[in-house]
């Protein structure tokens, strides 16, 4: 199996497009990071490294991830707790791609996020940034019920953009 950083310079020479490094800075998030890490290996754009920066987690996240053994997938792991600011600029120090995704631990990516930002930023050279609405998915019902306001703010936010 090549190197890492062979697999990623390969991906780049054979597609032609620039890589993309999908950033997930994570903390004790064993519960949601295998959906979250498959959602960021079944980008129909590729090439993509998955680099996950790890910020002393307890809960078994980084066993969790080190068990896809995916060649684009990276691990870095922090002794001590860096924090989020410092854990999420470790995130941007050690990404090879020319752009940067951030995705939080407990998110996931439509197949096609990456693909649809990536020929925005391609096509219009003098942007800088590319974002995109969200879709909020909750694990409660109730929380609908006691945040209704923000659930319909968020609605029209979207819908807006």
């Amino acid at each position: 199996m090549p190197s890492l950083a062979t697999a990623s310079e390969d991906q780049v020479a054979r597609s032609g497009q620039p890589l993309v490094s999908i950033c997930i800075p994570t903390f004790n998030a064993a519960r949601w990071i295998r959906e979250c890490l498959t959602s960021a290996l079944a980008q129909s754009y590729q090439p993509v490294e998955v680099l996950v920066v790890d910020d002393a987690s307890t809960d078994g996240t980084v066993e969790l991830v080190q068990s896809l053994k995916d060649e684009r997938t990276r691990v870095i792991v922090n002794e001590l707790n860096l924090g989020m600011v410092n854990n999420w600029n470790k995130c941007i120090e050690r990404a090879r791609g020319r752009f940067i995704k951030f995705l939080l631990h407990d998110d996931i990516l439509y197949p096609t996020c990456i693909e649809q930002m990536m020929r925005l930023i391609l096509d219009h050279e003098n942007l800088g940034l590319v974002f995109s609405p969200r879709d909020v998915i909750v694990e409660k019902r109730s929380w609908r019920t006691s945040h209704a306001g923000l659930a319909r703010k968020l609605q029209v936010t979207a819908h807006a953009l």
